[in-house]
């Protein structure tokens, strides 16, 4: 008879409920099972691969908006979709990474969009121009208009 080798580790989990289960019967609960969970999501690629797509992207744009004369307003605008987009970008990562689904269930659309209300809200709290700027600059006063006749 012929014996089928045993396995030394077990297979890979497909399930998310199931890895879970499996983290906790191996101890790894709390900090080692989230860390766990996200190398298994593969959020760290996913942010890398984000960041540096938008810093090519901010690049991108600062070398036309030189060459073109565009006006401030596009890289504040482009800026914040950019900063905007990051937590989707992790939310679509903690659900797509692992399998590599394609499709898009209405609750990962629903988190993605709490997400984007949270970013842009943040967004317009803490990124607000200052008040107080002359709209042109003012011309200083001559000390002595006479004198120079």
């Amino acid at each position: 008879m012929i014996e089928e080798p045993t396995r030394s580790t077990p297979p890979k989990p497909t399930d998310p409920a199931e890895s879970a289960d499996r983290a906790k019967l191996n101890g790894m609960d709390g900090v080692a099972g989230l860390l766990g969970r996200v190398r298994e999501h593969k959020i760290a690629q996913w942010a890398l691969a984000y960041i540096g797509a938008a810093i090519t992207v901010a690049h991108g744009e600062e070398l036309m908006a030189h060459a073109f004369a565009w006006n401030d307003g596009i890289a504040r605008g482009l800026m914040g979709v950019l900063v905007a987009g990051f937590p989707v970008v992790l939310g679509l990562a903690w659900y797509h990474g692992h399998k590599g689904l394609t499709r898009v269930s209405q609750g990962e659309l629903m988190v993605g969009s709490i997400l984007l209300v949270i970013a842009a809200l943040l967004l317009v709290a803490l990124v607000r121009p200052t008040r107080g700027l002359p709209s042109r600059p003012r011309r200083l006063p001559d000390r002595y208009p006479l004198q120079a006749l």
